[in-house]
């Protein structure tokens, strides 16, 4: 395949610190891949756990059109590549996480963290080749692998590419059809029309029906009213157990 959009110069490394670092040095459509981050970064300024063989750690740098350039649409379409990978390479049903999280049957299995450094840098963890005891052994029984999931190990390089392609192919779309990239995105969260508890980010929290979700938008039903917020505003979305 031929790309685009995303990972059309590729770098890679053994051993970085941060792949959202290297990358921010790179032109937009320029990736970065490393077996092993000793200092890779989470939202809200948590670690992510990526020793080498593990997973697919992975930054790019991209540009959005300016009638789309907003945290959500980034998030969403890097969310987008990551669960098109687990259902068409390892067959998995993923569902994701506001506000950047990739889960498969209640484990986490990717984390996205955009950055603004000058342009755009999307950093990708996509655990891989973690077996269940081994992620449990480093204090993450919460998190999920292909191999946790599926119980055969991957190649790294084939789920890479295949990662790069997904997100190439996915920006395509989001430029040609972007009401109907909107309208996958939303179905991920597996939450519209139902209770769900929303937190901002000063804090406040606010419990409704999720009307509707989108690049602009959480829109809630609570009482006969509509409130709507901005997405950069939103900390969590959460369902509220019946």
């Amino acid at each position: 395949m031929t790309r685009r959009h995303v990972g059309v110069h590729v770098v890679r490394f053994d051993a970085v610190a941060s792949t959202n670092d290297e990358a921010a040095r790179l032109p937009v459509g320029s990736a970065v891949i490393a077996r092993c981050q000793t200092a890779g970064r989470g939202q809200y300024g948590r670690t992510w756990t990526s020793p080498a063989g593990a997973g697919v750690w992975l930054s790019a740098v991209v540009e959005l059109p300016d009638s789309l350039d907003r945290p959500a649409v980034a998030t969403g379409w890097a969310a987008m590549g990551v669960a098109r990978v687990c259902k068409s390479l390892a067959g998995l049903a993923p569902v994701a996480k506001w506000p950047n999280d990739v889960f498969v049957a209640g484990k986490k299995v990717a984390g996205i963290l955009i950055e603004q450094r000058g342009r755009l840098i999307v950093g990708i963890g996509l655990n891989v080749n973690p077996s269940a005891e081994q992620l449990t052994d480093a204090g993450l029984p919460d998190a999920g692998s292909f191999r946790s999931l599926t119980g055969h190990e991957w190649n790294i390089d084939e789920v890479a590419e295949r990662l790069l392609d997904e997100l190439d192919r996915c920006f395509e779309e989001l430029g040609s059809r972007p009401a109907e990239v909107q309208r996958e995105w939303a179905d991920l969260f597996a939450v519209v029309g139902s209770r769900v508890r929303v937190e901002l980010a000063d804090h406040a929290v606010v419990e409704g029906t999720l009307d509707r979700l989108t690049f602009d938008a959480v829109v809630l039903s609570k009482n006969g009213e509509k409130l709507r917020f901005d997405p950069r505003a939103v900390r969590q979305i959460s369902r509220v157990a019946s």
